[in-house]
């Protein structure tokens, strides 16, 4: 499943012009519960989190609308006796931190690197390309 871009000038002609897909797709027919679920519904900047089931959180920059591109990604571990995560919603507060929930796993809460590096927040251990946890029992002391 794709991220559509749809041009809405027109409301009753909606035209999509762009799409984004996660790299590690190709296409081809998938088992339920793997292509994009949710993009967070309060867009702020260019950079739209999007909760995209079986690969995680993934953070779409639209600044270029006819070439969105991805910026960063998280994929929470896979539990013992699952086959693969399940992100589910996505949404994020006044102070950047994200909350994606995942059916297998709960609740993630995490922080772009470029935030952290502003907020100099060393304690957090750099789980995924461009994010942090926060509060994650594996951090390093």
């Amino acid at each position: 499943m794709l991220l559509w871009i749809v041009d809405i000038t027109d409301e009753t002609k909606p035209i999509p012009f762009a799409s984004f897909q996660v790299a590690k797709e190709d296409g081809s027919l998938k088992p339920d519960y793997t292509g994009m679920h949710q993009f967070c519904e309060e867009i702020r900047s260019t950079e739209v989190p999007v909760a995209w089931f079986a690969h995680g959180l993934r953070i779409v920059d639209i600044a270029n609308l006819h070439a969105p591109r991805e910026v960063a990604f998280f994929v929470p571990d896979v539990l013992p006796g699952a086959t693969r995560v399940q992100s589910n919603d996505v949404c994020f507060d006044d102070r950047g931190l994200i909350y994606l929930i995942d059916r297998t796993r709960g609740l993630h809460i995490l922080e772009r690197n470029v935030t952290r590096r502003r907020r100099k927040m060393a304690r957090d251990q750099v789980l995924g390309d461009g994010f942090v946890s926060m509060g994650d029992e594996r951090r390093n002391p």
